[in-house]
């Protein structure tokens, strides 16, 4: 399947997040809260791996229906 490239890529880009991400915790809600730096590294973050979901998603979508498309008789 052509899209396995596709979600691989998208999974280390999510992975590599994770890693990065972690270093930057534990921290408590209180000083979350208060360090606009660490709450933009958290949200660009989020954005990113969410990105990358969706596209994993819209991969696997069309990947389903071109696999659907060709198992329909031919007229």
């Amino acid at each position: 399947m052509a899209g396995n490239g596709v979600i691989v890529a998208k999974l280390a880009i999510i992975e590599e997040y994770l890693k990065k991400l972690q270093e930057y915790f534990p921290v408590s809600l209180e000083q979350f809260k208060t360090d606009w730096g660490l709450q933009k590294i958290v949200e660009r973050s989020l954005q990113v791996m969410i990105e990358s979901m969706i596209d994993m998603l819209k991969e696997l979508w069309h990947n389903r229906a071109s696999h659907r498309r060709k198992q329909q008789p031919t007229q």
